[in-house]
């Protein structure tokens, strides 16, 4: 792993925007992040991008880390930040059992989580099966692998709220023990 150094200490959080029409950032995207590059940020990590499992996503305009058109469009943004000296992450995201009831781009499917658990009391879509999980790796593998190709400096991957990685670290989903 190369070490990645960075202009000063400060750091932009991923905060999620809803400006990815498609899933696709776009100009006015890709300038917005090297603003902030120019501003001075050391470091950006871009907003939450939906890895290509079928159960990820719940949201319209939330940037995507797989296709054509979101990756074309990463390209312009990891451009515009290394330009102005930026280094930026990519956030990778799954909803878990977060994902709203129909949520896009597949409303049949429910929201799939470590449990079923959205919180501690409220279920919401079902758990993984066994075999699942290594599908869910290969999708963050995936997302990872693209995130490089277009230009990003590392991953950070989104592992709090009641997303995927966070659900299996809840005290509910860890009450039963499963191997001796």
């Amino acid at each position: 792993m190369e070490k990645l150094s960075i202009a000063n200490g400060i750091v932009m959080a991923p905060m999620a925007r809803n400006y990815s029409p498609d899933y696709a950032t776009d100009q006015k995207v890709a300038e917005y992040y090297a603003r902030r590059a120019s501003g001075g940020a050391g470091l950006i990590i871009f907003e939450a991008n939906f890895i290509d499992h079928p159960f990820f996503n719940g949201y319209k305009k939330q940037p995507a880390i797989h296709g054509q058109a979101p990756l074309d469009g990463h390209k312009e943004v990891t451009r515009m930040v290394h330009e102005e000296n930026g280094k930026i992450f990519c956030q990778l995201w799954h909803m878990g059992a977060e994902r709203p009831v129909g949520g896009i781009p597949n409303p049949d499917l429910p929201a799939l989580s470590a449990s079923g658990y959205r919180d501690t009391e409220t279920i919401n879509g079902r758990a993984l099966e066994l075999a699942e999980i290594s599908e869910v790796q290969s999708s963050y593998a995936r997302a990872a692998a693209n995130a490089s190709d277009v230009g990003y400096d590392g991953v950070e991957i989104h592992g709090a709220h009641g997303y995927m990685i966070d659900g299996f670290l809840w005290d509910v989903t860890n009450r039963q023990q499963l191997f001796d």
